[in-house]
């Protein structure tokens, strides 16, 4: 989102984070955009966050390759979505809310217009495999979530996942402050 974009770019600048980063949107569904990427594949590490199930479900293989492709050798994606039998999930499946799909993915009509894809660890190894990843971890994280002042107990799922892309993984770089010698390129 633009919002977050502005709150990443923010913060890269008040950290004067060493390492060259890009923050810009994107609908990783649609082709890179050329003037943000530049040449590809350029990262070692990309994210999506709660990103592929606003998707529809027509659209996950191509936003799978889009990421891969902009991964160099070795690169990783770390992802979390929304997992299959989510507390959410269950509520828009008893309002009649699943949207058709005959591919039989878990598709969902949100109130405001929007859709939803709920994901299983099987989902997620298929798109990862059909895209060139190798999987190096899914799981899915299952919690229940109490809302206090409400007194709601929710049984909330999610799927993580991290994905590499084959070949050597890159060159190590500093985390997240540099040591007091600095970091310099290995």
């Amino acid at each position: 989102s633009a919002a977050g974009v502005r709150l990443g770019a923010g913060r890269r600048r008040r950290e004067a984070h060493p390492h060259p980063a890009r923050v810009f949107v994107w609908d990783v569904s649609a082709p890179p955009p050329q003037a943000d990427l530049g040449q590809l594949p350029m990262a070692s590490l990309a994210l999506a966050i709660f990103t592929l199930s606003a998707l529809a479900p027509g659209a996950l293989p191509r936003a799978m390759a889009n990421l891969h492709a902009c991964l160099l050798p070795g690169g990783r994606l770390l992802l979390r979505d929304d997992g299959r039998l989510d507390l959410k999930q269950l509520k828009f499946a008893s309002a009649g809310g699943r949207l058709p799909d005959a591919d039989g993915w878990e598709w969902y009509a949100r109130g405001d217009g929007t859709t939803v894809v709920f994901f299983s660890e099987a989902r997620v190894r298929a798109l990862a495999a059909a895209s060139g990843f190798d999987v190096e971890s899914i799981k899915y994280d299952k919690r229940l979530v109490v809302h206090r002042a409400a007194g709601a107990r929710m049984q909330r799922a999610w799927v993580r996942a991290t994905l590499r892309q084959p070949g050597p993984a890159p060159a190590a770089s500093c985390r997240r402050r540099p040591p007091a010698t600095g970091c310099a390129p290995p």
